[in-house]
């Protein structure tokens, strides 16, 4: 079976770290940030899921700065 884990996209001219503050995430200008945090717990859930034998893949949104349209029509496709 396969499964796609998102990391949604972050709103216009900002960027969401969902993996720091206790989970609480982080939110930030664009241009603030150096680098994008990757998302770990989504990493941590396709381990498990493709130890079951699942094929996983991970859509991060943010890192490719994606807008909601853009992240839907990947997920359609």
């Amino acid at each position: 079976m396969k499964v796609l884990l998102l990391n949604p996209p972050s709103a216009p001219g900002t960027l969401v770290n969902r993996d720091v503050m206790g989970g609480f995430g982080t939110l930030q200008g664009r241009d603030t940030l150096l680098s994008p945090m990757p998302p770990l717990k989504l990493a941590y859930v396709a381990a498990a899921l493709e130890k079951s034998d699942f094929v996983v893949q991970i859509q991060d949104s943010v890192l490719t700065a994606d807008t909601q349209d853009q992240a839907i029509g990947k997920v359609k496709s």
